[in-house]
This record gives C-alpha cells, sequence and structure tokens, in this order.
C-alpha cells in the first residue's frame, strides 16, 4: 500500500510541476510526437533506465520480504539456512 501511494504520489508531483511549468506544448511537439531517431533513441533510453530502477527495487522488496517474517517468526531465508545447515552431517 506504501508504494502504490508512493507512485501515485510522484507522478501527481511530476504532472502537476510540467503544468505548472508550461511544458507540455513543448513535450507533446517536440518529444512525443517526434519522428527523429535520436530523440527516440533518448525516450528508450530513459525508458529503460527508469524500467531497471523498476526491477532493482521489485527485487530488494521481494528479497526483503523473504528475510523477514512477521510477528518474531524466521524469515524464509533463515529458516532454509538453518535447514540447510541441520542436514549436514560431520564426517565419520
Amino acid at each position: 500500500m506504501g508504494a502504490s501511494a508512493f507512485m501515485v504520489l510522484a507522478v501527481v508531483l511530476i504532472v502537476g510541476w510540467v503544468t505548472l511549468k508550461g511544458y507540455w506544448p513543448y513535450l507533446w511537439h517536440e518529444w512525443l510526437t517526434s519522428v527523429d531517431h535520436k530523440r527516440i533513441g533518448v525516450m528508450y533510453c530513459v525508458l529503460a533506465l527508469v524500467m531497471m530502477l523498476r526491477g532493482f527495487s521489485d527485487a530488494i522488496m521481494m528479497r526483503a520480504q523473504q528475510a523477514l517474517a512477521a510477528g518474531g517468526a524466521q524469515g524464509y531465508l533463515r529458516r532454509s539456512i538453518s535447514t540447510r545447515s541441520s542436514r549436514r552431517t560431520a564426517p565419520s
């Protein structure tokens, strides 16, 4: 819930800033509807960086969810590590 609220707030702030500064006509005519291959390449690279950051944040959230547990119980990662170490037997 917190991440969704943060993303909505970030989008609202960016749209508000672009509207306040009056950049919509420039963005529409020069960037969003451009057929210039250089601008399309820049937009593609920016989108790739945004998606990479999104992927990193998703990976960090999933890893944190596995590492931590609710209610003081052992997390998934801690349980699997202790299970692996208990399976090992001492050499005879």
